[in-house]
């Protein structure tokens, strides 16, 4: 163990992602309740590469927001994806922050359709937009289907008008935190695991594509 930190205030507070950065150090997402404007807030942290904090903030709204997944891009910004009852036009909606290397917000959108959608992953592709995969109950040929957008790199996506799915600018109160990193002594032990091969049955699938954008 090189070394190991915790991190948290005094309510509840989850990681859900981290990525080391360019600079060695490490970017770590998710959501708290110990600080911020709601009910549960986006939680980013910026470590440097001894797990110093460099900068820490959170991002929501007076509901309560869920942070999934960050990443670092091309050019040494943030995204992050994750669902948001604060803000859009529905119960939950993909909520999308691009932040600046120092944790401000370069744009900040949300992306929904009626019902409920949750983002689960974000990747930037080749041409410096975004690529976001998650689910929603919107049109849904069963319970909950894929739901997977393709963003611009402001960004922006063309939806149908006739599709139901909207883009909502939004505007989270952005704070600053106050976590104390902690020295932790946690034992490491060997595991022993047993694994078996499987047999699962691969079947081609007749999915039903529904389009809402170009």
């Amino acid at each position: 163990m090189a070394w190991q930190k915790l991190c948290g205030g005094t309510g509840y507070d989850r990681a859900t992602s981290i990525q080391q950065t360019s600079d060695g150090g490490y970017v770590v997402a998710g959501y708290t309740n110990s600080f911020g404007a709601g009910s549960y807030d986006y939680w980013v942290l910026k470590l440097n590469s001894d797990a110093t904090v460099a900068w820490q903030k959170t991002y929501g709204g007076t509901s309560s927001d869920y942070a999934s997944k960050i990443q670092q891009t091309s050019d040494g910004s943030y995204v992050v994806a994750g669902e948001t009852q604060s803000f859009g036009a529905t119960i939950e909606d993909f909520w999308i922050l691009k932040l600046n290397p120092d944790g401000t917000v370069n744009w900040q959108k949300t992306y929904g359709a009626p019902n409920t959608q949750n983002p689960y992953s974000i990747q930037q592709t080749s041409n410096g937009g975004f690529i976001v995969a998650g689910r929603t109950l919107y049109l849904s040929v069963g319970s909950y289907d894929l739901w997977i957008l393709k963003l611009n790199p402001d960004g922006s996506i063309p939806f149908n008008t006739s599709s139901g799915a909207i883009v909502i600018d939004t505007s989270a109160t952005v704070n600053d935190s106050s976590i104390t990193l902690t020295n932790t002594s946690t034992t490491i032990t060997n595991t022993s695991a047993t694994i078996t091969n499987t047999s699962a049955t691969i079947n081609d699938t007749n999915a039903t594509i529904q389009q809402q954008a170009p």
